[in-house]
């Protein structure tokens, strides 16, 4: 039981970590580094004027995906904590995965869709 709140602190501690270096990374203002991102060729297409609008936006998604999957990985930490030996936080981590990841691009495509239709008007 003990071993369990540790990894259950250690995996909220390394979570909490990477989403602030991801939230460092996307707010930093070395142009340099957007271009690791995989909609750069969507974002280096876009007027001046509006680039800073849609990395902002699109740094909103990301937040909502790290909030979206932090509730499914408190829920499977939870349910690992309580009995282990079930393969019910296995389950609760995928959907997870799929719940995050797939809102994510859904917001991402949308976004695009927004930013490309002003630059056609």
């Amino acid at each position: 039981m003990e071993t369990n709140i540790l990894m259950v602190f250690i995996v909220n501690a390394v979570y909490l970590a990477i989403w602030y270096a991801v939230y460092k990374i996307r707010t930093s203002k070395r142009k340099e580094l957007r271009i690791w991102d995989n909609g750069y060729e969507f974002f280096d297409s876009l007027d001046d004027g509006v680039k800073e609008r849609y990395w902002k936006e699109d740094t909103k998604i990301i937040h909502t995906f790290f909030i979206i999957f932090l509730f499914f990985l408190e829920i499977t930490l939870f349910l690992y904590y309580i009995d282990s030996t079930k393969l019910y936080w296995i389950i609760s981590l995928s959907i997870g995965i799929v719940a995050s990841v797939g809102v994510a691009m859904i917001l991402s495509v949308k976004l695009q869709k927004k930013f490309r239709s002003r630059e056609k008007k």
